[in-house]
């Protein structure tokens, strides 16, 4: 299976009508009136056409770091792809997942977690996966016996685009995915993600900026947060971060 992450923060937009769920990306934002290239008269196609030509991309980091006694590039494979949606498809992304985590309170979605301190609210979709050894000793990884609910239908639209502007690859479309909650001050532990996973990673970034650290040296302080690491990555509001591997993160 592949995966990937959508992580948005606490916080309400203008509401969605249930049933633009099924809608494409572009029907949303011309529902929601701020599709800034339409008051040119374009047309969707080209309208698209223009907003793949402004997305930036990078793919060339770079960082060094002694690892097994091997000096290698820690970012190896790290793209960073930028402006791949408006601000009404955010804001249309944003408040279905705030409709989802409402969902999770309630107890309508199979798998979904409240971890205690600085941690974050999550929510799996497509799989269903331990993050870490259970208390019952199952170990970290995707529990093929476990049931949990599908991609959301926004969900799948949002990956076809990923796939279609050149972001993922079509020879591996995610079939699952997380959704992760940040409160102010929260963060997710240093991690090498699961192997039971195919690459690439997918991480999807709204409301506020935020940054990944990567390093083998990070360590976790008194007060929860974290120091160390070699590289800091900043991850723009609306930007997509793909990982083939990465040694340390």
């Amino acid at each position: 299976m592949s995966a990937s992450q959508i992580k948005v923060a606490s916080h309400r937009f203008c509401s969605l009508e249930q049933d633009s769920v099924d809608m494409t990306l572009e029907d949303q934002e011309d529902a929601c009136g701020d599709a800034s290239l339409e008051k040119h008269n374009f047309s969707r196609g080209q309208r698209e056409i223009i907003q793949v030509m402004n997305v930036k991309r990078k793919r060339d980091f770079l960082c060094l770091e002694k690892v097994n006694g091997e000096m290698v590039n820690i970012l190896e494979g790290i793209e960073l792809h930028t402006d791949i949606f408006s601000a009404a498809e955010q804001q249309m992304i944003v408040e279905n997942v705030c409709e989802l985590q409402e969902k999770a309170r309630k107890g309508e979605i199979k798998r979904a977690f409240t971890p205690k301190g600085k941690g974050r609210s999550a929510i799996q979709f497509g799989c269903c996966f331990n993050y870490r050894t259970s208390k019952d000793g199952i170990p970290a990884g995707i529990l093929r016996h476990e049931t949990v609910d599908p991609l959301p239908s926004l969900f799948k639209v949002i990956i076809r685009r990923l796939v279609k502007w050149h972001v993922l690859p079509p020879t591996c479309v995610p079939d699952c995915c997380v959704v992760n909650i940040y409160d102010e001050g929260d963060c997710i532990p240093p991690h090498v993600d699961n192997h039971d996973f195919l690459r690439p990673f997918c991480t999807v970034s709204f409301l506020s900026e935020c940054s990944i650290l990567f390093g083998s040296n990070l360590k976790l302080e008194e007060n929860g947060d974290y120091s160390g690491g070699s590289y800091l990555l900043p991850l723009p509001i609306s930007a997509c971060a793909k990982r083939e591997w990465s040694k340390c993160s």
